[in-house]
């Protein structure tokens, strides 16, 4: 007995000092060992219990999270920490330029009446949870206004703030877009995470770089919007389901319901997480992902294995249940149970589905009726013409193409590039069908928001599919993962890739509204190709104020896009008359214009009066005769008109007058 205690004893010294010589021996004798090609059934299980780092395909391999890496690294934890202080620090510096945006005029004052009535019939074009969030630091510090009933106008409510705190607006302003500035933070740690899990620390490094430098990604951050959010819980939400198809236990069940509530009262878009996240389910568990066994499953000691049909059912309808009960609590039950029957509905849509409900349309709906109300609300604005610019055209129904054509302006060339090599990487490896399962995962959200997105008249910017930019980042990281163990001869490109994209969105530093790609012609050509919140969103009339006090312009001609007024920043300013509208000649002397007007967009603009009045289709076109002076953040053009530009134009509008 103690002979073979020894001897055990020995062998187990002997494990441990091979155990910790072996990860120092030379990757190439780690490379040179071939499990499936071992002399005996027990040489593999040798080689695997000693620690050698086998190549296993890059979606099955165990690794740990990013935030345990960046504690036992401390320098890559400093490098995610700048990365994440350069994020911060552009937005802020943005926000703190902008002037108030179009929506932006009334999301801030709304939310603020969420917080002090708790009611949620303000304005029902969007769920409370951004806007509210947003206001939260404005319950302390703004004076209350003088609303108290909703009314249509909405920009009545932006009106109501600004009267009742008109000498610390812009405080208030930027107090208000903070909020968003730390959700892209989280949104940024979340999408760092998430690539680490599934390919490595590399590919969380490069994700949350991709995500850090964005110029879209900075625009909507620095912007007291909905769509933000809606990128946040789309990635949050596809995080919780590729947990809960590694563990498809109660606890990754409760969170993902609770996720699923949060992200249906962040934007109404969110309503396709339900489906959506049962098909995020059957791909992210069919490739095995990173998937791990958990005795608190039904699935016994198989590894790998999800539970039996019905605990999963079980669990799944669990996670729907929590959510419709979160959904409820950030309504307070307001109207929970209304049947069908009860609503008054506007769209074509909704009153479609509750003609041929029949008698379930006498059914309690165990949804807030603020809620559905605003989804029947939503849908009757996309069914109604919207002006949609592309490409120097304007159509009252869209076209097919414009999300397609927006992401090739707006995102930066390496962004794509990385993009079209991931997708090469994912042909060559196509006999992956593990690879190709996550893959398909992470591009699901991607073409169908891309799809729904398509169909709809209201196509007004790129941040209507905001949510598709995380997916589109945690696609190409993997090639951070390629280019370290692969390709190291290409790790210099990938390393200079990613500068340049950190260049791409300093260069027009804060203008990231504007922002359009080299071979769009950059901001500059921008408004040639698209329209609104693209590159106009009436940004930039702080900065406009600024040119004119360095001018010493006193009253010039003013055509302003925009929700808020400009007499509110102490421009005093003389209404653009068009001369083919009022059939007299243009005066000479300084014009400032909105792009959105030049483009000849028909949208109310407020006049020097402070009343607002529709612009006709084109009103100010005429203006496109001419040379701007100079552009203020790329939405607003300055033209100086002399007594020889009138003649001139007049001259060539009498030829062309000739040749009709």
């Amino acid at each position: 007995m103690k002979m073979a205690e020894v001897e055990l004893s020995s062998r187990r010294e002997s494990r441990r000092v091979f155990r910790f010589v072996l990860p120092k021996v030379s990757a190439n004798f780690t490379a040179d060992v071939e499990l499936g090609k071992s002399s005996n059934g027990g040489a593999s299980d040798t080689v695997r219990d000693s620690g050698l780092r086998t190549e296993e395909p890059a979606c099955t391999q165990a690794r740990p999270s990013l935030w345990r890496t960046c504690r036992e690294r401390k320098w890559l934890g400093v490098f995610v920490i700048a990365l994440l202080l350069l994020h911060g620090t552009l937005a802020v510096q943005t926000a703190r330029y902008c002037s108030v945006t179009h929506d932006e005029y009334w999301h801030i004052p709304v939310g603020l009446l969420h917080w002090r009535s708790g009611r949620f019939d303000w304005e029902n074009l969007n769920p409370p949870l951004i806007r509210m969030l947003a206001a939260a630091p404005l319950t302390v510090t703004a004076q209350v206004g003088e609303i108290t009933e909703p009314t249509d106008q909405i920009w009545s409510y932006g009106d109501d703030l600004f009267a009742a705190n008109r000498d610390n607006y812009r405080s208030l302003l930027i107090q208000a877009r903070m909020p968003i500035v730390a959700l892209s933070l989280l949104t940024a740690l979340l999408l760092g995470c998430w690539a680490t899990e599934l390919f490595g620390v590399r590919s969380g490094i490069l994700a949350l770089f991709l995500w850090c430098v964005s110029p879209t990604v900075l625009a909507s951050a620095s912007l007291v919007t909905t769509d933000l959010g809606a990128a946040f819980f789309f990635a949050l939400v596809g995080w919780r389901v590729w947990r809960f198809a590694r563990r498809p236990n109660w606890r990754n069940s409760g969170w993902l319901g609770v996720c699923l509530g949060l992200a249906q009262l962040a934007k109404y878009t969110s309503v396709v997480l339900w489906p959506l996240s049962l098909f995020w389910y059957f791909l992210f568990a069919a490739s095995g992902s990173g998937q791990t066994s958990d005795k608190s499953t039904d699935s016994g000691d198989s590894r790998g294995k999800p539970p039996y049909f019905k605990p999963l059912l079980t669990r799944w309808c669990a996670a729907i249940a929590i959510s419709v009960v979160v959904l409820n609590l950030g309504y307070l039950f307001r109207g929970t149970g209304t049947s069908l029957a009860d609503y008054r509905f506007s769209s074509s849509a909704m009153q479609s589905i509750q003609s041929t409900a029949g008698p379930l349309g006498r059914l309690p709906l165990p949804v807030p009726l603020d809620w559905l109300q605003g989804i029947d609300h939503q849908r009757q604005m996309m069914e109604a013409d919207h002006p949609v610019y592309l490409n120097g055209e304007w159509s009252l129904r869209g076209f097919r193409g414009y999300y397609l054509y927006v992401l090739w302006y707006k995102l930066p060339h390496v962004v794509q590039c990385l993009l079209l090599a991931s997708a090469c990487r994912l042909w060559l490896s196509r006999s992956d069908s593990e690879l190709l399962r996550t893959a398909g995962g992470l591009l699901l959200p991607v073409v169908a928001l891309l799809v729904l997105a398509s169909g709809s008249g209201m196509q007004l910017g790129i941040r209507y599919v905001l949510p598709v930019l995380p997916f589109l980042f945690l696609f190409a990281s993997p090639l951070a993962e390629s280019a370290s163990q692969r390709m190291r001869s290409i790790r210099g490109l990938v390393t200079l890739a990613t500068v340049a994209a950190l260049l791409a969105s300093l260069r027009f530093h804060p203008h990231h509204l504007a922002y359009f790609n080299e071979l769009a012609g950059g901001p500059g050509n921008g408004w040639y190709l698209l329209s609104d919140s693209n590159i106009d969103w009436g940004q930039d009339l702080y900065g406009l104020q600024k040119w004119l006090d360095g001018n010493n312009i006193k009253r010039p001609r003013l055509a302003w896009f925009g929700t808020s007024r400009p007499q509110d920043v102490g421009i005093d300013f003389v209404e653009i008359k068009s001369p083919l509208r009022e059939f007299q000649p243009p005066r000479p002397g300084i014009h400032a214009v909105s792009v959105c007007l030049l483009q000849g967009r028909p949208t109310p603009i407020v006049q020097p009066d402070g009343t607002r009045r529709v612009a006709d289709l084109d009103e100010f076109g005429w203006l496109r005769f001419f040379e701007p002076e100079a552009r203020i953040g790329w939405s607003v053009h300055i033209y100086r008109l002399t007594e020889t530009d009138v003649r001139r134009f007049l001259s060539e509008l009498q030829r062309a007058g000739t040749q009709q």
